[in-house]
């Protein structure tokens, strides 16, 4: 031990010497600054380099741990956006099942006209069933169709019938030329174009339910294109005749055609365009079809000679339409179908009351 003691004095004392001698050089021996530091070197010039590793390391990974807690910081926050985002979802979906219960509840009831007046249906009911619907968005846009169709149905029934030269058979017709009873339309006229644009309104009929994610039947992809195509014949048969249909064959051939295709129109919006297959029997809906159906096609014939033929038959598909998709709505009583059918509704009206406005503004000739 005491031997030992010595050696390490010994070398203490060496070392010493060493640095006094250097004292007054720039550099001291083996780059350091203290004595003490000098056995570091001689035992091992490695171990600064594994200091200085170390130190690396370890700020290595302080770095690693920060960048670690940075991404744990915005996964916390990404985890909570979705979860606000899945009670966003949960609200919305309890949403539409309340709204869709309230669907429910409103076509389950036989909520008509029929039912009030057999005493089936209280008056209380009947008008919380109206205001339910006016409260319901997707039924909203069918009743301002019927109240629309209402005010057309006053005028058409109390009222003169229109002057304008231009109105014929209920339409507010461009290019007619001569004055009534020797009226004409020659070439161009709203007639022809009706019947192109119905061409094509057909050929996207049939297109569209291929190119369509809903599935729609069988029934309705052949009827659509069908009373579209049929619609359009109409005025082309109209327009091939100059407008004015004298010839007592024509017009017993317009008849004929005319009935048909009221019938069929009247079938496709009982069938298709409501709900009351379900809650009906087949063979009353027929019955109801087919009285409706004479009920337009007489009282059409009857305003013939008013030039109000056409006109009942549009009065009339508004009124059905519009009482059915607020109150017997099918699958295609969608809102969409609802807000696009208050513009034939309307541009029926001013074709009624303004066709000097509507066809040139303010230069009809008005027939005495």
């Amino acid at each position: 031990m005491r031997i030992n003691f010595v050696c390490a004095s010994a070398i203490l004392a060496v070392q010493s010497t060493l640095f006094t001698l250097c004292e007054g050089s720039q550099e001291r021996p083996f780059g350091i600054s203290h004595p003490l530091a000098a056995p570091v070197i001689h035992r091992g010039g490695g171990k600064i380099d594994d200091v200085a590793k170390f130190v690396k390391n370890k700020k290595e990974a302080v770095e690693d741990l920060k960048s670690t807690a940075d991404k744990l910081v915005k996964l916390k926050r990404g985890k909570d956006a979705i979860l606000d985002l899945k009670r966003k979802k949960d609200t919305i979906v309890d949403l539409k099942r309340k709204k869709d219960a309230i669907e429910d509840a409103l076509n389950d009831e036989d909520f008509s006209i029929a039912a009030y007046l057999a005493g089936r249906m209280k008056t209380s009911t009947a008008f919380k069933g109206v205001v339910d619907r006016l409260k319901s968005s997707d039924r909203f846009p069918y009743l301002v169709s019927l109240a629309i169709s209402a005010v057309y149905f006053y005028y058409f029934n109390f009222t003169p019938p229109p002057t304008c030269n231009s109105y014929v058979d209920g339409f507010c017709v461009k290019g007619i030329t001569g004055i009534a009873p020797a009226r004409k339309c020659l070439g161009g006229n709203s007639h022809l174009w009706a019947w192109h644009e119905d061409i094509i309104f057909t050929i996207i009929s049939v297109i569209l339910p291929f190119a369509s994610k809903t599935q729609f039947p069988l029934a309705t992809r052949i009827s659509t294109p069908a009373i579209i195509f049929g619609h359009g014949f109409l005025h082309k048969w109209i327009s091939s005749k100059g407008c004015s249909i004298v010839d007592p064959a024509m017009v017993e051939m317009g008849e004929k055609f005319y009935s048909a295709f009221v019938v069929a129109l009247t079938a496709i919006m009982f069938f298709g365009f409501s709900n009351l297959p379900g809650k009906r029997p087949t063979l009353f809906i027929l019955l109801e079809v087919l009285g409706i159906s004479y009920g337009i096609i007489s009282q059409s014939l009857a305003k013939v000679a008013e030039g109000n033929a056409i006109a009942m038959l549009f009065l009339s598909t508004q009124l059905i339409v519009s009482y059915l998709g607020a109150f017997h709505p099918g699958a295609q009583s969608t809102k969409i179908v609802g807000q696009t059918f208050i513009f034939p509704c309307l541009v029926s009206l001013l074709e009624y009351l303004k066709c000097d406005w509507f066809n040139t503004i303010g230069k009809c000739i008005h027939i005495p």
